[in-house]
């Protein structure tokens, strides 16, 4: 399995936004200060309070914030155009936001936007079959 581990601000609000966008949160990893987000049986995202993502950092570093700098943008597939979109507006719902403008390279969608942390995250659909491939300009 692959746990990438994000510090996170508010445990209650984090698992309320992540819930009412359809995901679900696994109770044999989580705890009163971290909420495992599943996504995949693969991909689980681990989502620390404060005290609780300390406790992995090294001697002498901070953990970052998210809101004032971008490490990477964590992108993950849909199953088309419309799911992206439906994803999208129930994040804006949530209290998420739009991180960047909408992307439509044709043979692929996506709707960047970023949680109530600040973290960014990339939901998109990839038409393989229309992917000009790498040497198209």
């Amino acid at each position: 399995m692959f746990f990438p581990n994000f510090p996170i601000t508010d445990i209650e609000a984090t698992r309320a936004f992540w819930t009412s966008l359809g995901y679900s949160f696994n109770p044999d990893y989580s705890a009163e200060d971290v909420a495992c987000l599943t996504f995949t049986d693969e991909v689980a995202v681990m989502l620390h309070a404060p005290s609780s993502f300390a406790r992995f950092l090294p001697e002498g570093a901070t953990a970052a914030d998210p809101r004032a700098t971008t490490i990477g943008m964590f992108a993950f597939d849909l199953p088309s155009r419309d799911a992206v979109d439906e994803l999208f507006a129930k994040v804006v719902a949530a209290g998420g936001s739009a991180a960047r403008p909408t992307e439509d390279l044709g043979f692929m969608y996506t709707r960047s936007f970023r949680d109530l942390d600040g973290i960014i995250w990339e939901p998109f659909f990839m038409d393989t079959s229309a992917y000009p491939g790498p040497d198209a300009s």
